[in-house]
């Protein structure tokens, strides 16, 4: 946690940093605050794949399938193609529970 947060102090636009550090808050069981840094690293880069994914399932953790729904549709649209097959799999199951 102390290294992305020195990473985003030394750059408050690192994207990736905030996508870091909202796996880190993630993993301690405090999704409030990753959804946050991902809402971040999405504001800086609304292109960051991994951060609109870890949006889309966390909101879809949360119970909220609209948010969900709308940031895993948008790595779709802009990642379907590069993902592996498994990748791919994941994505639409999430999609799927989103219904």
């Amino acid at each position: 946690m102390r290294h992305f947060k020195l990473a985003i102090e030394s750059d408050p636009r690192n994207a990736a940093a905030y996508n870091g550090l909202g796996a880190v808050y993630e993993m301690a069981g405090n999704l409030d605050a990753a959804i946050s840094c991902w809402s971040q690293a999405v504001d800086i880069e609304p292109g960051h794949r991994f951060a609109l994914y870890n949006l889309g399932k966390a909101y879809l953790d949360k119970g909220d399938k609209a948010n969900a729904r709308k940031y895993l549709e948008k790595c779709r649209e802009l990642y379907y193609g590069s993902l592996r097959a498994k990748e791919k799999t994941e994505l639409e199951g999430l999609l799927e529970r989103c219904r």
